[in-house]
């Protein structure tokens, strides 16, 4: 008897075994489970499982005989799905179980939808705060290369506003100047016409400060956004749609304490006038507005680099003044060393509460030497993300060296400047000394969403540099353009307005036609023609906020005000300089008299003097 028990042991087992299996199949069969939903405010309907009572089954182990309820198994579809999801769910709708997903995961899928026309239907991300995932992600053509000649530009084309994806236009904020003095410079001393890709339209046009409404304190934001609507001047039955975004302004006594690290090409080829003496000069205008809770250090760089100044504080301006003075030119050019050491320099120098910039001045010649540029813009990129920004200021230079400082500049979250006089350092770092070192906002996008109703095609003048994916805006891990204190940004938009006189036949269908019949508009209520949406992190990133604001036909004016006025004319002149068989009926006459509508300002009369020095050119 003893030598069957291990048998009947044995016996017992399978006999459990298939029971449990029987179990199995004949509560697949007998609809045993069922779902009902439960409320869940937060993430829509949940659904969870009843169980029916299940009959006694009868287990048998050796000589014990006892009644047990057999515990559900879950199927293995319910198995994997709670694997892939986190949740029990079975035998519902695809909608259903997405409503039930963990918030995180239905967050990582909206960057994979792209967005609806909000003047249709409400875009995702609406509200304070997109998208924060992961690691930073940088705009589609972040990994370019530092060009060893001048990049190519191709101008916006129209695009049709109710053509796939054609309802919306994304960019990057952009305050640089630096293409407007490029072209002064090829204009006035170099007596030649500045080549196509050296005339960034955006950079001539926000080379200027406008009038526009400032935040107040009462504001929630720190930007307040103005629009205007006008005939084209140069398109016939075309608009142009002025949007104009203003930056709170920073009185002296409230600009943070600042951490300065002067990294200066001290190499041959700075030896010109207008090179390492006019940087001299320049940096000698800025030392002057520091004070003591300032810190400024000298880092150089010319085949090996050296520290001209320790951390001083920047209220001595005389030791300071020294320093720059005793720089001079000489030897090969080696920025990347440089570079590391100007960064070792910030992160020392870095306070709570206080901005840190190293300022890049060279003629941008990094051809010389061992320098792995792929290396160089990734490190700029890292101590962006530590706050510790780039501003690069170019010094008689152009073409490839400009195109190289504006890249670096855009990675290290700061801007790009050409300083070509010494009038243009002083307006940079006295005039406007709060908007060079302070940032108010960073990885600033700009979208703009096209009614189709009214609008039947547009185009977006200047700023191919700074295009960003219509998904990239509610996205906070983009990388995008930074503000500084006390900063206006301008973009133009030319439409084409849906009543427009078109040729159906014509070779170019956005182009309005004179002796063309008039189209019969269908407007939405309201008479929007778009939607003007910007997203901004506060200094230091975070989460991203968001504000909208509608243009309407209202903000349609008969006479254009001072600023739309001298921002087509400089517009206009841009269009000229890069390609004038190719602008409309854009003249010369044309964007001069739009300049001289702007107003007598000094500053944009200057424009007056660009424009005949380049019809000199052009004839």
């Amino acid at each position: 008897m003893n030598a069957l028990r291990p048998l009947v042991l044995i016996l017992s087992v399978i006999v459990i075994v298939l029971a449990l299996i029987c179990a199995g199949c004949a509560r697949r069969t007998d609809g045993a489970s069922s779902y009902r939903p439960v409320p869940n405010p937060a993430h829509g309907p949940r659904y969870e499982r009843t169980e029916r009572a299940q009959e006694p089954t009868l287990t048998i182990l050796g000589q014990l005989h006892t009644t047990t309820e057999v515990p559900a198994q879950p199927r293995a579809g319910e198995q994997l799905t709670k694997i892939l999801t986190g949740s029990d769910i079975e035998g519902v709708t695809a909608t259903e179980k997405q409503s039930a997903l963990p918030q995180s995961i239905i967050e990582e899928r909206k960057k994979d939808v792209e967005p609806a026309n909000p003047l249709l239907a409400r875009d995702l991300g609406d509200g304070a705060g997109g998208e924060k995932l992961g690691d930073p992600r940088r705009r589609p053509d972040d990994d370019r290369p530092l060009p060893d000649d001048l990049p190519a530009l191709r101008e916006n084309p129209f695009v049709r506003a109710n053509a796939p994806g054609g309802d919306a236009s994304t960019f990057a904020a952009d305050v640089d100047s630096a293409s407007y003095n490029v072209v002064r410079s090829c204009l006035l001393e170099q007596r030649r016409a500045p080549q196509a890709a050296e005339v960034r339209i955006e950079e001539l046009i926000n080379r200027f400060a406008y009038s526009y409404p400032v935040p107040t304190a009462a504001d929630p934001h720190p930007f307040r956004i103005n629009a205007e609507v006008v005939a084209c001047p140069w398109r016939r039955d075309h608009q142009i749609v002025r949007i104009g975004i203003a930056g709170e302004t920073l009185a002296r006594r409230q600009r943070p304490p600042t951490s300065l690290v002067f990294l200066i090409d001290v190499s041959g080829s700075m030896s010109p006038d207008n090179r390492l003496p006019l940087l001299k000069r320049s940096l000698g205008f800025l030392v002057d507005q520091l004070n003591e809770e300032d810190q400024v250090a000298i880092v150089t760089y010319a085949g090996q680099a050296g520290i001209a100044l320790d951390p001083t504080a920047g209220d001595q301006h005389r030791t300071i003044k020294r320093a720059i003075a005793a720089l001079g030119s000489g030897g090969s050019t080696h920025g990347s060393a440089g570079i590391r050491e100007a960064y070792r320099l910030a992160r020392q120098m870095q306070r709570r509460g206080g901005e840190t910039r190293v300022i890049l001045a060279t003629d941008g010649d990094f051809n010389v030497g061992t320098t792995n540029r792929d290396d160089l813009v990734r490190l700029v990129r890292h101590e962006a993300e530590a706050n510790v920004y780039l501003t690069a200021l170019g010094f008689g230079m152009g073409g490839a060296g400009d195109a190289r400082l504006q890249q670096l500049a855009d990675q290290g979250n700061g801007f790009h400047a050409f300083i070509d006089r010494a009038d243009e350092a002083k307006r940079l770092f006295v005039e406007r000394l709060p908007s060079s070192l302070v940032t108010i906002a960073q990885d600033v996008k700009i979208q703009v969403f096209f009614n189709p109703a009214e609008v039947a095609a547009w185009r977006l003048i200047g700023y191919e540099n700074r295009q960003l994916r219509r998904e990239d805006f509610n996205d906070d891990r983009v990388d995008a353009g930074e503000i500084g204190a006390g900063h206006t940004m301008t973009a133009l938009y030319e439409i084409v307005p849906v009543a427009a006189r078109r040729e159906a036949n014509d070779p170019n269908p956005f182009i309005a036609q004179d002796d063309a019949p008039r189209a019969v508009p269908t407007p939405l209520p309201g008479d929007t023609l778009l939607r003007v949406r910007l997203r901004y992190q506060p200094p230091g990133g975070g989460t991203s906020q968001l504000m909208e604001q509608d243009v309407r036909g209202r903000d349609w004016r008969r006479s254009p005000s001072a600023d739309t006025s001298f921002a087509m004319g400089v517009a206009a002149f841009g269009m000229l300089l890069r390609n004038p068989r190719e602008s409309g009926n854009c003249t010369w006459d044309l964007a001069s008299d739009l300049v001289r509508a702007g107003g007598e300002d000094e500053t944009r009369q200057e424009v007056q003097e660009l424009i005949q020095a380049a019809r000199g050119l052009d004839r």
